[in-house]
């Protein structure tokens, strides 16, 4: 693969996770608009592992769709800014190696 190549796979891969990120985070902004605040709370307390372990048990037994649907979309958003840094870090590595190689 060419170093052409290589930096137009970098390239796409952070455009398409940045558009998923982008529908996400609106899908998050509805969730929260439709969910209020005394339940993002909750949500946001069983999502950083906050609960002791009965109150986790409670609230997750006690889950609606659009909470779920939220949590879903909280663990998504977290592992896309990850791979999306992850795509940054290796695509600056990469270009790090050819501007040595060309020195």
């Amino acid at each position: 693969m060419s170093s052409d190549e290589i930096e137009f796979f970098f390239s796409d891969a952070a455009r398409a996770l940045d558009e998923e990120i982008l529908r996400l985070e609106e899908r998050r902004q509805m969730l929260h608009e439709k969910l209020g605040a005394e339940q993002i709370e909750r949500l946001q307390a069983l999502f950083e592992q906050r609960l002791d372990r009965e109150e986790g048990i409670e609230v997750r037994n006690s889950l609606a769709y659009w909470e779920r649907k939220l949590l879903w979309t909280w663990a998504r958003l977290a592992k896309l800014h990850a791979l999306r840094r992850d795509v940054g870090r290796s695509a600056m590595k990469h270009l790090n190696t050819n501007r040595q190689d060309d020195d």
